[in-house]
């Protein structure tokens, strides 16, 4: 071994000894943020109110089962009222059927296009309030099946509608597979809002709508991982299907595009990071109080080029 190259060796050994040396545990305490009300709530055109109360964790707050019933708000925890402008609809304690499963429904007021609605909570002594629209509904036109490979049961849908002439309609997609879902769900790959502002008063179609994603982190049912990539991601034949097109105003839009950007970007880090919007007013809270004007199209596929409509309406 030449003298030079044991001198390298010498020396990056000397680099590595005085870099360890320099290493020492640095223990910081994080203060702890400000705990958050956090309100998902909306209200549906020929449907009652519905609202979800949890309170918020610090992001190294163990996360599990227990922490996530914990921070449900229900009950009597918090009253949540409702009202149209003319009539007031104290909603009542409620188990439903998707996560977080304990929330908040309304009793007399149900949602109508073109009506305003007010959202207030008072909760831990504060006043929380909102208001939303709920617009016109927009009709599916079309809703087609196509093959993803040729002379095979799985495929993806197509849907179809026209945008009313006048600028600012907002829109979400999302879809059920009855039989295996209880609730409508956003596709598991492509996005599921939509606005019109390259589209105003034109035909919109929507291309593909893979089969919508209901996984939970917590709650999520067992899975066959050979299957993962049907289940997730195609539909198939004799499948009964419901789409929902919801129109929204443009505070509801506004909320779901920035969640939806924060979701996509969320540690990625070559994308510029989102915030969560909000339209709840009042001191540490965040989440959303929405109305939409829902139009639901039903089919089932009775093979690689046809379906049945079931419901349109």
């Amino acid at each position: 071994m030449n003298v030079i190259y044991k001198i390298l060796i010498l020396k990056s050994l000397l680099a590595s000894v005085l870099f360890l040396s320099c290493v020492r545990d640095i223990s910081i305490e994080l203060p702890r943020p400000e705990q958050k009300l956090v309100v998902e709530a909306y209200i549906e055109s020929d449907s009652f109110a519905v609202v979800f109360l949890t309170r918020s964790s610090a992001y190294f707050d163990v996360v599990d089962s227990l922490s996530v019933f914990n921070n449900i708000v229900w009950g009597n925890e918090a009253t949540v009222i409702v009202s149209d402008g003319i009539e007031y609809d104290t909603l009542v304690p409620h188990n439903f059927d998707k996560f977080p499963f304990r929330g908040y429904k309304g009793q007399s007021i149900r949602g109508d296009v073109n009506g305003q609605y007010e959202l207030k909570i008072v909760y831990n002594e504060n006043s929380f309030s909102s208001l939303t629209t709920i617009p016109e509904k927009v009709p599916i036109d079309s809703v087609w099946f196509e093959a993803w490979f040729p002379d095979d049961s799985l495929g993806v849908f197509g849907l179809q509608w026209y945008d009313p002439p006048i600028l600012g309609n907002y829109y979400s997609i999302t879809a059920k597979v009855h039989g295996a879902q209880e609730s409508f769900y956003r596709s598991f790959i492509v996005g599921h809002l939509l606005d019109d502002k390259l589209d105003n008063g034109r035909k919109i179609v929507f291309f593909p709508l893979f089969r919508p994603y209901d996984g939970n982190d917590y709650f999520g049912q067992e899975r066959d991982t050979s299957l993962d990539i049907i289940n997730y991601l195609f539909y198939k034949i004799k499948d009964t299907v419901s789409f929902k097109l919801a129109s929204m105003d443009a505070m509801s839009y506004r909320f779901w595009n920035s969640w939806f950007r924060n979701q996509v970007t969320a540690g990625n880090p070559f994308a510029n990071p989102s915030s969560v919007l909000t339209n709840i007013q009042g001191e540490n809270v965040t989440g959303y109080w929405a109305g939409y004007a829902s139009y639901i199209h039903r089919v089932y596929i009775t093979d690689s080029t046809n379906i049945e409509i079931l419901l349109s309406e």
